[in-house]
């Protein structure tokens, strides 16, 4: 009996062999050849897969041994999973819900100034034109010039009175008789008047309107050929007190008679506290009857304003004065 051990490096097996006769010999198998890395190895030495690979070296020694159609016909169709850096994402994936999400608002956002008793910033109109401009404004400040200029033209043509209408008398004062004068004269009055009822924010009348009652025109002119004031009178035949109540003013209790009713009253902005309205006045108390002079208590006013009522207190010297309703 001969007991024989083969290996190489570690013991891989023994075994108890009977033998009769002449032993034979084993051949031992040629030592391997041990591979060295080399620079010019590694680069044509392709690296072995590792993403579907595992198992032991000599698993990989039996693989080599494979054909390739044999490799293809093992490797898996459908790739079942892959390393987590290929599948990870840069930035995260936008989620998809069911129902679209509303924007969300922007707060609204709000213009605030801070006042340190500088001029107002919102536009104001002006006394003389009407036109609304933002004070201090470049462009606004040139543009209401150029308006303001415009419009004092067009005062000036129609505030003029012209000499072939009629002169004045020695008070400045020229009356318009509205029934009998020309149709020039006429035109030249509505106009006036017209202008006097935007002034007053009163109700336009026509041509034919003004001529459907006794209404005259008393208008005074200035130095310089302009209209510093004028009154429109008409004829009523009675009148009523004014009541004064706390924030509102009416007329209340009997009618008393009365012959004239002032049915607009206007004096230019630059002639106000002058006496104009006072010589207005009282050249409709002389010429609004033919041959007779009316005294005040004659009079009464219409839809006063705040300064037509304060200059009719003074004029009248009493607070409740005549007051009648316009037709």
């Amino acid at each position: 009996m001969e007991s024989q051990v083969h290996g190489v490096g570690h013991i891989k097996s023994a075994a108890v062999r009977v033998t009769y006769g002449t032993p034979r010999q084993r051949s031992t198998p040629p030592a391997k050849r041990p591979v060295v890395d080399t620079p010019e190895s590694s680069r044509k030495r392709p690296a072995p897969p590792t993403l579907f690979t595992s198992g032991s070296s000599s698993d990989s020694d039996a693989s080599r041994s494979e054909t390739t159609t044999q490799r293809r016909a093992k490797r898996p169709l459908v790739q079942t999973s892959l390393p987590t850096t290929l599948i990870t994402p840069s930035r995260p994936l936008p989620t998809l819900s069911k129902r679209p999400t509303a924007a969300p608002v922007a707060a609204r956002r709000e213009q605030t100034f801070l006042d340190f008793g500088q001029r107002p910033n919102a536009p104001e109109p002006c006394t003389q034109c009407g036109m609304a401009y933002q004070r201090g404004r470049q462009e606004d400040e040139q543009m209401h010039t150029r308006f303001h200029r415009a419009w004092l033209r067009s005062q000036r043509n129609l505030l003029t009175w012209n000499a072939d209408l009629g002169a004045p008398d020695a008070q400045g004062v020229h009356m318009v008789d509205l029934q009998t004068a020309s149709r020039r004269e006429l035109q030249r009055a509505l106009d006036l008047i017209n202008y006097v009822n935007a002034q007053l924010g009163a109700v336009v009348l026509s041509a034919e309107e003004l001529a459907m009652r006794q209404r005259k025109l008393f208008v005074h002119v200035g130095a310089r050929d302009t209209v510093d004031g004028c009154v429109l009178a008409e004829a009523i035949e009675g009148a009523r007190r004014l009541k004064s109540t706390p924030g509102a003013a009416m007329c209340a209790g009997e009618v008393v008679p009365a012959a004239c009713g002032i049915s607009r009253i206007w004096v230019a902005p630059g002639a106000r506290r002058s006496g104009v309205a006072s010589r207005l006045m009282d050249a409709v108390c002389a010429h609004f009857v033919y041959g007779c002079r009316l005294s005040l208590d004659k009079l009464a006013f219409t839809q006063p304003t705040a300064d037509g009522r304060a200059f009719a207190a003074r004029l009248f010297g009493r607070e409740d004065f005549l007051v009648y309703a316009e037709e």
